[in-house]
């Protein structure tokens, strides 16, 4: 039995005594690295460090972003305050309604060039006849609907279903003259020139006889020269329909004619 433990261990060997040889098993554990994520005992590499957060610049490009779009909505709510109903009615689509803003403010400059044009008109009146210019600007639009006017043959209906004569349409009596014409941007211009004895007719009388056959008065200018008035009427119908200049006229001319505007009253 000696010899046959001698020759596998050539070696001195001392009994209870154990010795093993060669790396670890297992390696003290780090405290600090212990509360890692996905911390890895073997490599003893801490977790890859998380992704910068965006730079400033992306971030305030955002937020002006969201406060440019919150601008400009309150200003598209502001403009279509601005803008007539019958200019953006039935227009639901922005694009829309924002050609029909382009198309409002066109007519505002022609508008303005007009009146621009009447002014100066007036102005040199004023100086050649020397009488002082009163300038009366109101807007009337009633809701309610037009209260008509008995309809005989000297005085038949304003309104009618085809547009009338691009013509001027002048009438006149004794020293006092009617011209009614069709407006660019649409409706009818009045222009009253009032002399003795027709001076007693109220422009009220006349703006209310045009109210009641459904149209708006928008601008309305008058001018004195000694004893002559002349009034200038901007008026549109609403509703869509048409008027005849012709027929406007032949009720402003029994006006003037007649003296007698109780008929006519409203």
């Amino acid at each position: 039995m000696e010899e046959i433990s001698s020759s596998v261990f050539p070696f001195p060997f001392q009994e209870g005594l154990l010795h093993f040889s060669g790396p670890p098993l297992l390696l003290p554990i780090n405290p600090a690295a212990a509360n890692m994520k996905n911390f890895d005992p073997l490599l003893n590499q801490p977790p890859p460090p998380p992704p910068p957060p965006p730079p400033p610049r992306k971030i305030m490009r955002r937020d002006v972003e969201r406060q440019r779009r919150k601008e400009m909505g309150a200003l598209y709510k502001t403009l279509l305050t601005l803008i007539p109903l019958h200019y953006i009615k039935g227009k639901r689509s922005t694009s829309d309604r924002l050609q029909e803003t382009v198309r409002y403010v066109k007519d505002l400059k022609e508008r303005v060039k007009r009146f621009r044009a009447r002014k100066e008109e007036l102005v040199m009146m004023k100086e050649r006849g020397g009488g002082d210019v009163s300038t009366v600007a109101t807007h009337h639009d009633s809701s309610s609907s037009p209260t008509p006017l008995p309809t005989t043959a000297s005085s038949p209906s304003l309104l009618s279903s085809s547009s009338g004569s691009n013509s001027n349409m002048v009438g006149e009596m004794g020293g006092s003259r009617v011209a009614v014409k069709p407006c660019k941007v649409g409706g009818v211009e009045v222009t009253l020139t009032i002399a003795p004895p027709a001076s007693g007719l109220s422009l009220s009388t006349v703006l209310k006889l045009l109210v009641a056959h459904g149209m708006s008065i928008h601008i309305c200018s008058s001018l004195k020269l000694n004893h002559t008035i002349l009034h200038t009427i901007h008026a549109q119908v609403r509703g869509g329909r048409a008027i005849d200049p012709s027929q406007l006229e032949q009720y402003l001319s029994i006006l003037i004619q007649n003296n007698d505007y109780e008929v006519f009253s409203i």
